[in-house]
């Protein structure tokens, strides 16, 4: 008697149902558990293959991922870690061109036995990545509707993987299983309240990134979209803004649908549609033509946040099909009507008399530096990226207890002089050679970019040599942005970035100029700087009041501290240098050093010589910090040493203000 039982037969139990109804469909669910068991063994061996033979390659390639994503935590980085292991081995390509998953498969396959573990195992070398929402869910397994390529994905469930709900969005790698995939080493799902961001979200990555192959695109920006997306879910709810009129809420809207089209971050256009309110609270404008004032808005916020997708007046006004001219003037009304909220948003510094207070608040010696002031409210706004601001007062106070770290920029498709414009950033933030060749390779792209030739100029041979490079960026961007821009924009030219990499040469031209002991050149340009910018984001009025005083012109002088009159170091120790310059060790000279001291109590050892300065300069200092005495009297000594008997004098008078 044949003891095999066909599935069709009436099950050996006596229970009068076939057996592939009965006693078989248990057995079948059996050979099912002991397969995915060994499938979830073979996981765990990739991943423990790949960290004992490819450490180093997946320490690296994360290192340069991390620049990409927003990492609010140690936690998040860990989770981001784990997650870019899973990804590097399944799609990342050694130097023979396999992946670490193809080289674990070809050495495992020939040790697995059961065929059809080995057809499983070996479909393994085609892996998935999916974005996309849940559709349907049954007991074992769910279905995934990929947002660009919209095809779906049956995703068996391991016995542990539960908890999942329709309407979700999820992310996921997948490998194959029959017709069927598994998750490696799960979906990692998003609320279903916003799958509708979510899938705009992806979208727009997709269409504004350049890749014609959505599967392409989704394996280089697995991570990132994953990191990014929550952020289209925490954006600024327009309709929840009080709009004194529905224009007002349009050009939000046409704002927000531009930006998006282009790809923006999320920071910057929430931070766009705040300032955007705050102004039409302020002004209570109805509007005509939206447009005028959407293109202003971004011309506005481009000036604030640098952005890969900066456009000029003249650009922006062929895109919204409005005057150029229009747009100036609508951009100088909301500058002139947002302008303490700008300064707001841009400043790191916080004043007050408590200066002992401050010192995880650094300030910069060279406000120009561009990774200072260019890119580094650009990566502030991607760590605000998963806050949920609705207010400009909750986003002033979040930066003024923040300090950030510059990342790298998203890559997209840019014209020859962005290129350039990037090419210059990244060369601001190495050192070496590679810096000046990259300065070489932007103006290769744009021959007028000052920045090149401000970099170029570091490694010149000679100040004199160094000068002529600075003359020539300084007057090449001048050229380039023309005589009437310099007509319609004097007073506010920081606020435009177009004009920053012109303002650096200029000011490098005047500094060196002033060394070489060309007084009257470097004044003339310094004068110059602050006539264009009469906030000084530069720091100009500082060598400006040293030029002032090495020539003497005591009075230009005076009259330049009064008009920034800084209760600081370097204004108070000026003003009392000035007293002591014209009139001698008199009563209020002394009343000028007791103030002056409470500003910085560290300033007169080195003036007296009782400390010595170093012989290296130092790029940044806190308010009241031994680093803000050493910059000042570094720059000052030779003007105090003028004074006879200075040094007895405030040795003395020190004393006198202690006792």
């Amino acid at each position: 008697m044949n003891g095999k039982v066909g599935r069709n037969d009436p099950c050996p139990c006596g229970s009068g149902k076939k057996y592939k109804k009965c006693h078989g469909a248990k057995e079948t669910v059996s050979i099912n558990q002991i397969l995915e068991n060994e499938l979830l063994n073979l996981q765990r061996q990739i991943i423990d293959f790949a960290l004992f033979n490819y450490e180093s390659e997946l320490l690296e390639d994360f290192d340069f991922q991390r620049e990409m994503l927003i990492l609010s935590d140690e936690s998040e980085e860990e989770f981001y870690e784990f997650i870019h292991t899973f990804w590097f081995t399944c799609f990342e390509l050694l130097v023979d061109g396999e992946t670490i998953l193809e080289r674990f498969i070809s050495q495992q396959l020939p040790k697995i036995k059961r065929p059809r573990l080995q057809e499983i195992f070996r479909s393994w070398t085609g892996p998935e990545l999916v974005a996309g929402k849940i559709t349907a869910i049954e007991e074992n397994h769910l279905v995934v509707k990929d947002t660009l390529r919209q095809e779906s994905f049956t995703i068996n469930l391991f016995e542990k993987m539960q908890g999942y709900e329709k309407g979700e969005y999820v992310f996921a790698i997948l490998l194959p299983y029959g017709q069927n995939y598994y998750s490696f080493p799960s979906c990692f799902n998003l609320p279903k309240e916003s799958v509708a961001d979510y899938e705009k979200f992806v979208k727009t990555e997709f269409a504004v990134s350049g890749y014609e192959d959505e599967k392409e695109f989704l394996k280089d920006y697995f991570l990132e979209l994953m990191n990014h997306a929550p952020e289209a879910a925490n954006k600024i709810k327009i309709d929840a803004i009080d709009w004194k009129h529905d224009s007002n809420r349009k050009v939000a809207y046409l704002f927000e649908e531009e930006m998006e089209s282009i790809g923006e971050l999320r920071p910057f256009i929430d931070a766009g549609i705040i300032l955007w309110a705050e102004f039409c609270r302020r002004t209570n404008k109805r509007i005509q033509n939206p447009y005028i004032y959407v293109a202003a808005l971004q011309y506005l916020m481009s000036m604030i946040l640098p952005t890969s997708f900066s456009l000029t007046q003249k650009q922006l006004a062929k895109e919204y099909g409005v005057s150029a001219n229009s747009i100036s003037a609508r951009y100088n009304e909301m500058f002139d009507i947002l302008e303490d909220e700008i300064d707001k948003l841009m400043s790191f510094r916080i004043a007050g008399s408590n200066t002992e207070s401050f010192p995880q608040f650094i300030i910069n010696k060279h406000p120009s530096a561009p990774m200072s002031t260019e890119r580094v409210m650009h990566e502030a706004f991607q760590e605000l990226a998963d806050k949920d601001f609705n207010s400009i007062e909750e986003i002033n106070e979040y930066l003024r207890n923040k300090r950030f770290e510059p990342k790298k920029s998203k890559k997209g498709i840019v014209s020859d002089q962005e290129k350039a414009q990037n090419l210059i950033y990244d060369a601001y933030e190495i050192e070496g050679p590679q810096r000046y060749q990259l300065a070489r390779e932007a103006l290769k792209l744009n021959p007028s970019h000052p920045d090149g030739y401000n970099i170029l100029a570091e490694e010149a041979g000679s100040l004199v040599e160094a000068n002529a490079l600075y003359k020539q960026g300084m007057e090449l961007g001048k050229k380039d942005l023309g005589e009437s821009f310099f007509k319609e924009n004097k007073g506010r030219f920081w606020g435009l970035l177009e004009t920053r990499p012109y303002m650096r040469a200029k000011m490098n031209y005047a500094q060196a100029s002033y060394e070489l002991g060309q007084l009257q050149e470097a004044i003339h340009h310094f004068e110059e700087l602050l006539e264009l910018n009469p906030n000084d984001n530069q720091g100009v009025r500082y060598s400006l009041f040293i030029a002032y005083v090495d020539n003497k012109e005591l009075g230009k002088a005076k009259k330049l501290l009064n008009q920034y009159n800084e209760e600081t170091a370097y204004g108070l120790y000026n003003y009392l240098l000035l007293e002591l310059l014209e009139n001698g060790f008199t009563p209020l000279a002394g009343k000028l050093l007791k103030n002056a001291q409470k500003s910085n109590k560290y300033v007169i050892d080195y003036i007296t010589g009782k400390k010595k300065l170093p012989d290296y300069s130092l790029p940044s200092y806190g308010l009241g910090s031994v680093e803000e005495a050493i910059i000042y009297v570094q720059d000052h000594l030779h003007i105090w040493r003028k004074i006879p008997g200075i040094s007895e004098w405030l040795t003395q008078s020190r004393e006198k203000v202690k006792g």
